[in-house]
């Protein structure tokens, strides 16, 4: 198909289409069933049920299935659509206009699907008229004058017939790996939970304090700094679930005998004192010098007792079951305070234990991420499909 663009004639929509109105008087007695058409080539949608007492309109547009109809203000953002026979005998306001195939030489599902090329919204809004980009409106002429390569009528239909199996596929790929991905996505938190649980019925907790050093991060106080002689530190918003967000990193001035004490080193577990309580992420030496900030605790740990990643698991395990839920300070938003998370029970098995938990841990994570990144591709990849058996038509 890709090899046969020269051999179709490119022909305006409206020498296969006819603008076909049905305008409807409005009767204020009467209830209307009102639909729309959506953006970006989603279909057409259902409204409330609409009173003719309730609106102003003098008229209104009557669909009927198998016409093409498109929003005169939106068209330029692929609001146009086939009609579905679900939606036959409903309305639209006058600012939509609605188009006959002439199915001898076209089948309205082939110009269906011509109409949800991006590159024909494009091409409709350079030709569009308003005032700001929210008011640029396509008359039904422009929309008619638009060119498209035109196949003999079975072609069309074959071409119809590959992008609806296509679409299908994507559909269904994109509910099983809606389901799929939330399923595998859980997993884990539910081995946390199984090897969290197990150690605490055999475990006697110490306190987080008592293997570590935690600290809060350095109060502003006003000496923060968008130059480039400030220190880079890190805030609440770059410490996300198990990675850091490093593309926003701010500076600060400090002086020099207290860079060594709010300076981090590659191992120090941060955790959020603030906002999503117990979000926490290992540092790694990103950065070659950095800080950190009071909304952030820093836990520096003895690591001949206890991994970072097993900290990290722990904490988050600890998230995940709802042990941070009841932590508050006196006023009404939830902070973790140094103190609390110095008296965190903390669960100790041996450090080869540790490392077990952590490599099991790791590797489902992998996986979970893995599956998820193959749900993906193959949603993807039917996309792919579906556009490339168009664009063999259409020549794009």
């Amino acid at each position: 198909m890709g090899s046969g663009v020269s051999r179709w004639p490119t022909v305006k929509l409206g020498d296969v289409l006819d603008l076909h109105l049905d305008s409807v008087p409005v009767n204020p007695a009467t209830t209307y069933n009102i639909s729309g058409v959506y953006s970006f080539g989603r279909g057409l949608l259902a409204r409330s049920p609409l009173s003719g007492g309730e609106t102003t309109y003098k008229t209104f547009n009557r669909l009927h299935a198998g016409d093409i109809v498109i929003s005169q203000l939106k068209a330029w953002e692929g609001a146009i659509a086939l009609i579905p026979p679900a939606f036959d005998g409903w309305y639209l306001s006058p600012q939509f206009a609605t188009f006959r195939a002439r199915n001898a030489v076209a089948d309205p599902r082939y110009i269906e699907w011509f109409c949800r090329r991006p590159q024909l919204w494009e091409q409709l809004e350079r030709g569009s008229r308003g005032m700001g980009a929210r008011r640029n409106s396509v008359s039904p002429k422009q929309f008619l004058s638009t060119e498209m390569p035109l196949p003999p009528i079975e072609v069309q239909r074959r071409v119809v017939e590959k992008l609806n199996r296509l679409a299908i596929l994507q559909d269904r790929a994109k509910r099983a790996s809606l389901g799929n991905t939330a399923a595998i996505g859980l997993l884990p938190t539910r081995l946390r939970s199984v090897r969290f649980a197990a150690l605490a019925a055999r475990l006697q907790p110490v306190p987080l304090g008592s293997i570590g050093e935690v600290r809060l991060g350095k109060m502003l106080s006003g000496n923060r700094t968008d130059s480039e002689d400030g220190i880079p530190y890190l805030r609440n918003a770059n410490v996300q679930w198990d990675f850091l967000d490093l593309t926003s990193v701010y500076r600060m001035q400090l002086p020099k005998e207290q860079v060594a004490t709010y300076s981090l080193r590659p191992g120090d577990v941060l955790v959020c004192e603030g906002g999503d309580i117990g979000k926490a992420a290992i540092w790694s030496g990103e950065i070659d010098l950095c800080l950190f900030q009071k909304a952030l605790h820093r836990i520096r740990l003895d690591q001949s007792l206890v991994a970072p990643r097993f900290l990290l698991h722990h904490i988050m395990w600890c998230a995940e079951s709802g042990q941070f839920a009841d932590v508050k300070t006196q006023t009404t938003i939830a902070h973790l305070t140094g103190v609390q998370l110095k008296a965190h029970p903390l669960l100790l098995p041996s450090i080869h234990e540790q490392q077990k938990m952590v490599h099991d841990l790791d590797r489902v994570t992998r996986l979970v991420d893995r599956a998820r990144r193959s749900a993906t591709a193959a949603s993807e990849a039917t996309v792919a499909l579906k556009c490339s058996a168009l664009a063999g038509v259409l020549g794009d």
